[in-house]
């Protein structure tokens, strides 16, 4: 697991569980299988030399002449018209979100050295540029769950992770707009349907009224760097206020050797029982925090800017944090 999707907390920071409370909607089915259509190929746009004509395959000017081709800037293959729609209702629907809550299970898995690892991970998101994701170690089965022990806190102004086993808080300032550059909160949070074609190459692999499966591919190196292919599973029509919510994310890297799939079982639109609080740095020198260190670092430069979603930073927590953060109240 990379840095940037490795989102990290202290488990002895965290209060009780969020209460949340929804009126009942349409349980969503199991994800079950993945499709393989590779993305269109990126067309190349030909050189012309000095004298006119085409450059060959290869590269090489006629007569050995002229100055040598330039090689393009690397650039998405443009999505088709149902994609662009979907891209387009994604960003509508992440637009009516106001709170979001989800508890999700993270598998990892990895072919090569056959191991498998589960975390399990909540999620809270809240307009305008609040974003907290808290991350553990699965519990085994008929277990009480574990304390996360790994936190990621965006404030909008400034994004904390919190590695509980090092005992280091690292915060970073955001970007223009508030941009963290964190790849999973960015699809989690809908970005916009022009920021996103502008990144990826992003295909429909299939659809029905439960699921659509959009395929992505990276074009930038900064994305490249992250992953080779990327599934995003959003909510179907049949679930009405959660259409178009992201259902599940699975990333491939090492040459398909590593896989994480984001498993996001009951996602919650506009629960009861979140707010400001919820976001609140956890404060180093508070009780039980003895030993923890500050770090500070910069943010990778983005690929390209995905803003226009309903969570993008682009400002701070208006509201006074307390002096004692109680996160998840």
């Amino acid at each position: 697991m990379t840095r940037r999707t490795r989102l990290a907390v202290a488990s002895a920071l965290l209060a009780a569980p969020l209460a949340l409370a929804q009126a009942p909607v349409e349980p969503l089915k199991p994800v079950q299988g993945f499709p393989t259509t590779p993305p269109p190929t990126t067309p190349t746009t030909p050189t012309a030399p000095p004298g006119g004509g085409v450059v060959p395959a290869g590269g090489q000017l006629p007569g050995g002449g002229g100055t040598p081709p330039v090689k393009a800037a690397p650039a998405p293959t443009p999505p088709d018209e149902k994609t662009a729609r979907h891209l387009v209702e994604w960003e509508a629907a992440m637009k009516k979100v106001e709170r979001y809550y989800a508890k999700a299970t993270m598998t990892e898995t990895n072919v090569l050295l056959k191991r498998e690892a589960k975390f399990d991970v909540s999620l809270w998101l809240m307009t305008p540029n609040l974003a907290r994701m808290d991350m553990g170690k699965a519990a085994a089965k008929d277990k009480e769950p574990n304390p996360p022990d790994k936190m990621i806190i965006s404030t909008g102004k400034t994004i904390y992770e919190y590695d509980a086993a090092r005992k280091v808080r690292t915060s970073a300032a955001l970007g223009p707009g508030g941009a963290g550059n964190n790849l999973l909160l960015d699809l989690m949070s809908g970005p916009s349907a022009k920021g996103l074609a502008g990144r990826f190459t992003i295909t429909t692999g299939k659809e029905d009224e439960n699921f659509i499966f959009l395929e992505v591919k990276p074009v930038f190196a900064v994305d490249k760097e992250e992953f080779e292919s990327l599934t995003v599973v959003l909510c179907g029509t049949k679930f009405k206020e959660r259409a178009y919510i992201p259902r599940m994310v699975v990333m491939r890297r090492d040459a398909g050797q590593t896989t994480e799939v984001w498993d996001f079982e009951d996602p919650k639109v506009n629960p009861k029982g979140i707010d400001a609080t919820t976001f609140t740095p956890v404060d180093l020198n508070q009780p039980g925090m003895k030993g923890w260190k500050d770090e500070t670092r910069a943010l990778p430069k983005a690929a390209t800017p995905t803003g226009g979603g309903a969570f993008v930073p682009t400002g701070g927590v208006k509201a006074t944090p307390p002096t004692t953060p109680t996160p998840g109240k």
